[in-house]
This record gives structure tokens, C-alpha cells and sequence, in this order.
């Protein structure tokens, strides 16, 4: 049966969920040699060249140097950054999209038992997923499981319970996205509710100004469809190094966030799959904390379930700086960990 409070277990989810379920997956410290051959051979070697030559080839701060607007930068420089940071961009698309193969029919053999289970949970409690992974591996997880004339007839856009609209209807009036939690996809139907806090390969805005629309693709959109739509158009991807810059300042990413906030302050379990809580992200850091002291403020708390393959004292203390050690659940920090956690704490509840 439904949970009727689909926020009280909320899914928070890094890069290692996406490697969990498709081994094949990069990191995104491991995305720079998967894209480089391609930006070697690009107009712009020479700037990303340059650029390498000061800060280094770390993807993460190399997207968060070309994204800020920083006073020493001439309008020439600003341009080239800009254009590199598409191009980079793209190629990040491009790449994740060359792995994104599981079809949207998907049958569940042996080895993949965790992800029907993980499927079969999130559908039935209709639980809030926060995740800050560009792929769509959780949308199609998800999708495998409505039935085949839903799959037809609907898209993506429905999880996202906002107003992104699909970018085949780009020149159309009006948005079939809705607001808030427990929301309906365009046919009425209950999907549980996807926030991507920094962004999607599957989404596109035209980078100009704070209330451009964000639009997304998915498989219901026809080639010709997203040809005629995306033109002037670049991918919502967002540095995750960042704490401010011009994405942020987006109307409808505030929007995303704000409905991530209020969603974990009504949680009682926080399922955190495969994020190692770096330094460098100091939103998320930052993010966290917030939630932590208004619940504290309200005498509520949530059981921080850290679900990693990393067993290190090192990770452990990285948490701990965040939440309160009460409320830190380490049981799932093992080898295996993501199948461990699927089988004994999900399929229990099932």
C-alpha cells in the first residue's frame, strides 16, 4: 500500500548509486579522460589547454572556473570560457547518454533482483528522491515499471514536479508539469517525485536568464521533434564545486531545492547511496546542516542511513561533521553495500 506521506523515506543519491546499478558508469572525477580525446580534437584545445595549464584537469573545478563570472575575466575571455563549458558539457551528455541502455522495458534478471526491489519500493511509497547525478538511470528504473500503453503516452517530465517542460513542446502555451509533492503526470497518474539538484543530461535551457525555462527529452520525444526544439539551447548541467553561480540563480532550480528542503524536514529516514559528502560540495554540506538544526529547533530528527562501499574512518568523520553522530546509521558501509541495503532494509518493507 502506498505510503500517504511520501517524504517520511527520502532517497538521497550520489555517483556510486548510478555505478551500483551499471558498473560502466564514470565518476565524475573519472568523466575528464572519458571527454578529453573529444576536446582534443574540438576548436577549443587551445582555451581548455590553457585553462588545464593553471588549474588542472579536475572536471569539477574545471566547470566551476568556466562558469564564474570572475572580475579579472576580459568579455573575450568570458566568451571562450562560455563556449568551452558547452562544449564540455555536451560531451558529459553525450557520454552518459552512450551508456544509458537499459531499455525502458526492463526485464529484471537474477543479478539485477536490487534494482526491482529498489523499483518496487520507491513506486509503492511513492517516496521523494533527491539525487545530484546528471544520467536518468533512476527515471528509467522507475518507468520500467508502469505498464506499456503508460510508457506510450507519457515522458520524464512527470517526475519532476515542476514546471520543466518537455522540449518537444517548447513552442507550445502551456506546461504539463505540476507543483509540489504528490502532484499527477500529465495522465493523472501517481509518480513518486525525482529533484535533481544539479541538473539532468536530459535537460536544456538557454543560459541567459534567471526565468528561462528549463525543458527536457526523453524517449517519447521523436528526433525531429528535439531538432526543431533545442536549437540555441545547452544542457542544465551544475558544477558541483559551486555554492554560487549563474544556475543558481535560476528560478526554477530554487524551486527544485526548495521542495528538497522541505521534503527532508518531514523525513524520518534518509537513504544516502553512494555519496562520499566531499568538501568541495559545499552546498550540499551546507544544505544538510541547515535541515539538521531546524529539526533540532523543532525536536524532530531523521536516522541517516549512509549507504557507501567506502568503510573508512575518513568518510565516517566527513558525516559526522554534518549530522548528529545520534543520528548516523553506518550498517550499510561495506562491500556489496547497495545490495545489502536493497535486500535487508528495503525488501523488508516491502
Amino acid at each position: 500500500m502506498s505510503n500517504p506521506d511520501s517524504t517520511k523515506k527520502v532517497f538521497f543519491l550520489g555517483a556510486g548509486f548510478s555505478k551500483a546499478i551499471n558498473h560502466k558508469y564514470p565518476l565524475l572525477s573519472e568523466l575528464n579522460e572519458e571527454i578529453k580525446p573529444n576536446i582534443i580534437k574540438g576548436e577549443l584545445f587551445k582555451c581548455y589547454r590553457n585553462i588545464c595549464s593553471k588549474i588542472g584537469e579536475n572536471i569539477e573545478e574545471l566547470l566551476a572556473y568556466l562558469s564564474l563570472d570572475l572580475p579579472w575575466k576580459t568579455e573575450y575571455t568570458k566568451t571562450l570560457d562560455k563556449a568551452l563549458y558547452i562544449d564540455i558539457t555536451k560531451n558529459i551528455s553525450a557520454t552518459i547518454n552512450s551508456l544509458n541502455t537499459m531499455p525502458d522495458k526492463y526485464d529484471y534478471d537474477q543479478e539485477q533482483e536490487q534494482v526491482r526491489l529498489l523499483a518496487d519500493f520507491i513506486k509503492e511509497n511513492l517516496s521523494l528522491c533527491l539525487t545530484l547525478n546528471y544520467d536518468t538511470l533512476l527515471e528509467k528504473i522507475i518507468f520500467s515499471k508502469k505498464d506499456e500503453n503508460y510508457q506510450r503516452s507519457n515522458g520524464y517530465e512527470g517526475f519532476y514536479k515542476v514546471p520543466i517542460q518537455s522540449v518537444a513542446d517548447r513552442w507550445k502555451i502551456s506546461t504539463s508539469a505540476k507543483w509540489g509533492f504528490g502532484s499527477e503526470d500529465p495522465k493523472g497518474k501517481k509518480l513518486p517525485t525525482i529533484l535533481k539538484l544539479h541538473g539532468s543530461i536530459n535537460w536544456m535551457w538557454a543560459g541567459i536568464s534567471p526565468s528561462d525555462p528549463i525543458y527536457c527529452s526523453d524517449k517519447n520525444d521523436s528526433i525531429q521533434e528535439i531538432n526543431n526544439s533545442v536549437l540555441e539551447l545547452q544542457p542544465f548541467i551544475v558544477p558541483p564545486a559551486l555554492d554560487k553561480n549563474s544556475f543558481y540563480n535560476n528560478n526554477i532550480l530554487k524551486s527544485i531545492w526548495s521542495l528538497a528542503y522541505k521534503g527532508l524536514m518531514k523525513s524520518k529516514e534518509i537513504y544516502i547511496i553512494g555519496f562520499s559528502l566531499p568538501d568541495s560540495d559545499i552546498s550540499i554540506k551546507y544544505f544538510f546542516k541547515e535541515v539538521m538544526s531546524k529539526n533540532k529547533d523543532r525536536n524532530t530528527s531523521s536516522t541517516i542511513y549512509v549507504i557507501n562501499t567506502d568503510e573508512s574512518d575518513e568518510l565516517k568523520k566527513r558525516y559526522k561533521n554534518v549530522f548528529p553522530e545520534e543520528s548516523l546509521n553506518f550498517d550499510y558501509c561495506c562491500q556489496y553495500a547497495f545490495d545489502r541495503f536493497v535486500k535487508e532494509k528495503l525488501s523488508a518493507n516491502l
